[in-house]
């Protein structure tokens, strides 16, 4: 079975075959807020549902059930998330002057 990945903006969602143990379930919708003060916001397409969670180490999951979801941000277009349990990465970048890696934002 191939893994979907979803590229929105500076995030990158892609599909796992499990959740972690020991997530901490989050009580929003947003999975990164950008420099601009706008949202990647994850909402469920009814009758599904949408749980966000975080690890121990920080890392956010996104379990979808029962129907898709849509992510929405307001400089790019809403994308349609199908059922699955997902990994929310962030899009890195190398800075030369600095000589560290950081993360992305839009």
């Amino acid at each position: 079975m191939k893994m979907k990945n979803y590229r929105h903006g500076d995030l990158m969602v892609k599909e796992i075959s499990e959740l972690p143990k020991q997530l901490k379930k989050l009580n929003h919708n947003v999975l990164a807020h950008g420099e601009s003060g706008h949202r990647h916001v994850v909402v469920a397409d009814r009758p599904a549902s949408v749980e966000l969670l975080e690890s121990i180490d920080g890392k956010t999951y996104m379990k979808v059930l029962g129907g898709n979801a849509s992510l929405t941000h307001e400089e790019h277009k809403t994308i349609t998330i199908t059922p699955g349990f997902y990994v929310v990465e962030h899009e890195t970048e190398f800075d030369y002057f600095q000589a560290e890696i950081k993360r992305v934002r839009d």
